[in-house]
Parts: C-alpha cells; structure tokens; sequence
C-alpha cells in the first residue's frame, strides 16, 4: 500500500507539472438538464480514517471507486459505481459497494431517483446486505449542489437519510473551493433513531487538463446518537473523467 501511496503522490506532481488550468472544473459537470456527470470516472484517494453513517469503519483507508453515469432519453437518466475501500498498516477493515440508481428529470438541473445497492462489510460494525433507496439531487446555481436521500437497508433493519448541500465557489482558474454539510439521521438503523450524525467537509479542488481532478480535504464528523464518537479525517481524491 506504501507503494501505491508514492505511485500516486509521483502521479499527481507530473500531473500538476505537465497540465496547465483549462476551465473552472465542477463537480457536478452538468449537461443539459441533468445534474449528474454524465461520463466515466476512475478515482484513487486513501484518508486518515473511514467514517460510514455515523459508525468509524477504519483507519488508514485506500479507496478505488470507478462510476459511469447517462441520458436515456429527454426525462430519465442513470447511474451507477463500484466502491472498493480497504484498511492497511494492519488495518483489516474492508468494504465493497455495488450501487445504481434511475432518475427522472423533475426540472432544470433537478432529478428524482431510486436506486439499489448492495454492502460487503469485512471485520466492521455493519452486516452486509442490499438496501433501496429515493434520492433528490438538485444543483440551483453552477456553485450549489444539493443532494438528499432516505434507503432502508435490511441488513441493518432500518432508515438512515441524509441531507447534503455543497457549496463550491471559484477561487482561481481551474481551482475551487468545496464545502460540504450533510446531516444523517436513522430509525432502528443498527438499533439507532433519530439524529444520527453530522458531517463537515473542505478543501480546494484542481482541475487538471481536460480529464483529472485533485481533491485534497479534511473532515469533521460529529456523532449526534449514544454510542457514536467524533472524528477528524485528512486525505485526497485523484479522480479521471472520461
């Protein structure tokens, strides 16, 4: 894991070296109506800790995700990835994530979605199992994203949704600054209801030539239910689009 740390801290300074700044990036690359990247990505990114819905997962964290998304016609649209994120240093905590969603457009930048996905938990807190869901993903301004759910998962036996609001104003060419609140909250989700945590997330974002993107951030997470602690969580995502 050492190695892929070094591969991708080499990787990112030729990136930063070799690419000039070519447009403001964003995180939502809209097209058309959809707020929704409409493409493929591959992305690599490790943090200092792992935090899953209130629950700390795992120190020491190496994620990989690759997502694909698009139109079908004038009113619906899809999504869907593939999460991989494991421990090391010793760290034995794993999880993998299958998820896909179907989205209507309601209006401009604005959809309705229901989705499904499927856990595998290694060595964790949670029970693996497959959930369902309904998502509002919203973006009112280029600088504004707004994305809520509700999924009630059956191996844990319960609700848990989240409200999310992201804010990402350009501070240079090609460089933003993003934001991220989101909220949680659960009912007989792994035997929690009501709050369940809160979530603070910043740090700039880089657009890298035509197809990457850089995303060093820190973290904060707040639990808001019995049993659950607070964290601070460092790390960074280098993401390819395509």
């Amino acid at each position: 894991m050492l190695a892929r740390l070094c591969i991708l801290f080499l990787l990112c300074c030729s990136l930063l070296q070799g690419w000039a700044y070519q447009s403001v990036p964003s995180l939502t690359e809209s097209t058309r109506r959809s707020p929704v990247f409409l493409g493929c990505s591959l992305m690599e990114g490790f943090r200092s800790n792992y935090v899953y819905r209130g629950w700390k997962l795992g120190d020491q964290v190496w994620e990989s995700q690759f997502a694909f998304s698009g139109a079908l016609d004038n009113d619906w649209a899809f999504s869907g990835e593939a999460d991989y994120l494991r421990g090391f240093d010793g760290n034995e905590f794993g999880q993998t994530i299958m998820y896909g969603e179907l989205m209507y457009y309601v209006g401009d930048e604005c959809t309705l979605g229901i989705s499904v996905a499927r856990n595998w938990f290694d060595k964790t807190v949670l029970k693996s199992g497959t959930e369902n869901g309904v998502h509002l993903h919203w973006s009112p301004t280029a600088s504004w994203y707004i994305h809520t759910f509700a999924v009630y998962d059956y191996a844990q036996d319960g609700f848990y949704g989240q409200a999310a609001v992201t804010w990402q104003p350009l501070i240079f060419q090609s460089t933003a600054w993003v934001s991220t609140i989101a909220v949680g909250v659960a009912s007989k989700y792994h035997g929690v209801s009501g709050l369940q945590d809160l979530m603070v997330r910043t740090g700039p974002l880089f657009r890298l030539g035509e197809a990457f993107r850089l995303q060093p951030f820190v973290a904060y997470y707040q639990g808001l239910a019995h049993g659950i602690d607070n964290h601070v969580s460092v790390g960074a995502w280098l993401t390819w689009c395509f």
